[in-house]
């Protein structure tokens, strides 16, 4: 399992947040059971994630990752063009929003759609 420091959380950008939610007719927070994130990896945090992602998949199928108390199955990793996580939660995982109050960004649209601004 690869343990992400409160600290390391800083290199991080959430591209995308998808929730998976019970059957509802209606969005309520408690709905949600769990959720897939796009995470972007900035250096020095990058290069460090891809050594150690290397060795554990020669461990561990599928390889984990913890932030926080969340532990998250590592659903595909890039490394091309930039460093590009895809992530699910596993069992009990902490919110959104306390994941951001510890340092994890989340992209701008400014920065995202730079190239289609009219």
């Amino acid at each position: 399992m690869i343990d992400i420091a409160k600290e390391e959380m800083q290199y991080m950008e959430i591209d995308s947040f998808l929730p998976r939610m019970f059957n509802s007719f209606h969005f309520r927070g408690k709905n949600i059971m769990s959720y897939e994130l796009i995470i972007i990896l900035k250096s020095p945090l990058a290069e460090k994630f891809a050594a150690e992602y290397e060795q554990a998949r020669e461990k561990e199928t599928p390889v984990m990752m913890k932030i926080l108390n969340t532990q998250f199955s590592i659903q595909n990793f890039a490394a091309a063009p930039e460093y590009r996580l895809t992530v699910a939660s596993e069992g009990v995982a902490d919110s959104l929003q306390a994941l951001v109050e510890a340092g994890l960004k989340i992209k701008s649209r400014s920065s995202k759609d730079s190239d289609y601004d009219l």
